[in-house]
């Protein structure tokens, strides 16, 4: 950006603005991004694999990248941004709630943000589809197994778990 304009040199070139006058700036139209998957609210236990997918398209430019963040953390792009669509897999995410955003790096070097989607990811370190949480509050540690019955009740430990009941 030799001119100071905002407008990178190859963008000048490109769209032959004068690159030395910096009130000669074209006019570059940001790339358009959704975040298709997940969906928002969607909730998953940790140590799974979560599909990370954005619809992404510009109007006057070549798209370079799609990076994926949560928060200001970078998960990872996809520079093989084919058929307007970009995809990452994320495995192994830390558990809580994680505002993810996409965001489309066109040719030029112009960053377009889509609107974020919040996710949730269960702890379970023990792998048995219960949260730990739930499990130390009902069994005061995580040794009981899904399928146990740690109250004799007749139904399952992972059954009263996806039921909400004791």
């Amino acid at each position: 950006d030799y001119d100071g304009d905002g407008a990178t040199n190859l963008l000048e070139y490109d769209r032959g603005t004068d690159p030395t006058d910096a009130n000669d700036t074209p006019v570059n139209q940001p790339s358009v991004i959704v975040i298709t998957e997940p969906e928002a609210g969607y909730t998953v236990f940790q140590g799974n694999y979560i599909y990370l997918r954005a619809d992404v398209s510009d109007p006057d430019s070549e798209l370079d990248r799609v990076d994926f963040y949560y928060g200001e953390t970078l998960i990872g792009s996809d520079t093989s941004v084919n058929y307007g669509s970009a995809s990452r897999s994320w495995y192994n995410a830390p558990h809580g709630t994680h505002s993810l955003t996409a965001r489309a790096v066109d040719n030029y070097g112009t960053v377009t943000i889509s609107d974020p989607v919040t996710i949730t990811v269960l702890e379970d370190t023990d792998s048995d589809r219960m949260e730990d949480g739930w499990e130390r509050s009902h069994f005061d540690d995580l040794s009981q197994e899904a399928l146990g019955d740690y109250d004799g009740d007749g139904a399952t430990n992972l059954l009263e778990y996806d039921r909400g009941t004791d």
